[in-house]
């Protein structure tokens, strides 16, 4: 039994983002299997810590799966996983 109130919401656009976000004091940010051809998911991740750092969102949790079943790249040098902490260290 929790007093923690929660929305789950599907963001496509930047302006729902931030009204999800408004007057949170907690952000838990779910991504999809995180694959390196997807280059937007990296924006969006960095986006969202922009935008909890700007309304003073107190906690803001990422959790971005990586999915080794799935990982796959076209180019033998890319390293997704090496992509997503790049990432990471950026929304600190």
């Amino acid at each position: 039994d929790s007093d923690t109130e929660y929305s789950h919401i599907n963001i496509h656009s930047q302006g729902l983002l931030e009204q999800a976000m408004k007057d949170s004091e907690t952000v838990l940010y779910f991504s999809h299997d995180y694959l390196s051809n997807v280059k937007d998911k990296n924006e969006q991740l960095i986006s969202a810590s922009k935008i909890a750092k700007g309304l003073n969102v107190k906690r803001f949790i990422a959790v971005a799966p990586l999915e080794f079943v799935n990982f796959q790249t076209q180019n033998l040098n890319e390293n997704p996983a090496k992509e997503l902490n790049e990432t990471l260290d950026e929304t600190l």
